[in-house]
C-alpha cells in the first residue's frame, strides 16, 4: 500500500494489524499500531477510520483493565462516528 502511495490502504492495515495484535495479547504493539494508525486518519481527514483507531485503543485499554480508560475512548470513539454519520462505528463504539 505504501509503495502504491493507498494511504486509506494503510491505515486499514495498521488498524488491521492493531486488531491482530490484540487478539494474541500483545497490547502494546496493539497500541502502537493504534496510534500509528491515528496520526495518519487524522491528517488525512479520514474521521470514521480515526474512530475505527479510537475504539481500537478503547479495547486494548479495557484488556489492561483500564476501564475508566476506555470509557473515554469509547465515547471519543463514538462521538468521532457520530459526526461523520458511521452507523456501524457508532454501534462498535457503543459495545465498549
Amino acid at each position: 500500500f505504501q509503495r502504491e502511495e493507498d494511504e486509506l490502504g494503510v491505515i486499514e492495515s495498521y488498524i488491521g494489524m492493531g486488531w491482530a495484535a490484540r487478539e494474541i495479547g500483545k497490547l502494546q504493539q496493539a497500541e502502537r499500531r493504534y496510534q500509528d494508525a491515528m496520526k495518519r486518519a487524522k491528517a488525512g481527514g479520514h474521521g470514521s477510520l480515526e474512530g475505527q483507531c479510537l475504539a481500537g485503543l478503547g479495547w486494548v485499554e479495557q484488556q489492561k483493565r483500564n476501564f475508566e480508560g476506555a470509557d473515554i475512548l469509547f465515547t471519543r470513539a463514538l462521538n468521532r462516528f457520530a459526526q461523520h454519520d458511521d452507523k456501524r462505528g457508532v454501534a462498535e463504539a457503543m459495545l465498549g
